[in-house]
């Protein structure tokens, strides 16, 4: 998968965003900091696979219960421990793009 461009976070209207998946199909990207799962569903239209990071449980069950996309999965993930980043990395079947 290509790289794609960065983007400032009050740039990322829908246009921005299309902009930034052309090309990206075959590519798996990481929403981290996913919360109601916006970009995150807006990613799985546009992109292979798409996985929803959030370190709240609460966020994660509303998102599974009101937002569910195919090619969508979502995990609880405290970014902050060390461990816990491993063994998300270590879970991980293939690279991923990251949007924050």
């Amino acid at each position: 998968c290509g790289m794609p461009h960065m983007i400032k976070p009050w740039q990322s209207t829908g246009s921005t965003l299309k902009t930034l998946l052309l090309g990206q199909e075959n590519c798996h990207w990481m929403d981290v900091g996913c919360g109601d799962s916006t970009q995150t569903t807006f990613f799985s239209g546009h992109v292979r696979r798409t996985i929803g990071v959030d370190v709240s449980q609460a966020a994660i069950d509303i998102t599974n219960k009101t937002k569910a996309a195919a090619g969508v999965t979502y995990q609880v993930v405290d970014l902050l421990n060390h461990q816990a980043c491993l063994d998300f990395h270590d879970a991980l079947d293939d690279d991923a793009h990251i949007y924050m």
